[in-house]
């Protein structure tokens, strides 16, 4: 945690898990950096620091007061891929907003991007 406040909490949800038939998907969880907080702090990219390339993305956020990520609730994004004709083009990246508590009850606010490819 030594590079806050530059480095946030990220998701990926990979692409076979999302084409599976499962009702949630299977998650790993880390810490991520902007490409130019990198360059900022002097990191290298090595075997600790993995690149993703730039692409192009449908984002949204969402509330998820699960431990998993459920299908349920992408649902509404990969309905919009369909419809607009476009094909999924990779993992699903994310980044972890906020958790928040109230009472008993847990809720997590998850940004989602979704890579794309445009079918036209």
């Amino acid at each position: 945690m030594k590079f806050l406040p530059y480095v946030f909490f990220s998701f990926r949800v990979k692409n076979k898990d999302v084409l599976s038939a499962d009702a949630s998907f299977d998650y790993n969880w880390g810490l991520a950096l902007f490409e130019e907080d990198i360059r900022k702090l002097n990191l290298e990219v090595d075997e600790n620091i993995e690149y993703i390339e730039p692409k192009s993305y449908i984002s949204s956020v969402i509330a998820s007061s699960d431990d998993y990520i459920m299908r349920g609730s992408l649902q509404f994004m990969f309905d919009y891929l369909r419809t607009n004709q476009y094909t999924m083009n990779g993992d699903i990246f994310g980044k972890i907003i906020v958790n928040e508590i109230t009472g008993t009850k847990k809720q997590s606010y998850l940004e989602v991007n979704i890579p794309i490819l445009s079918n036209n």
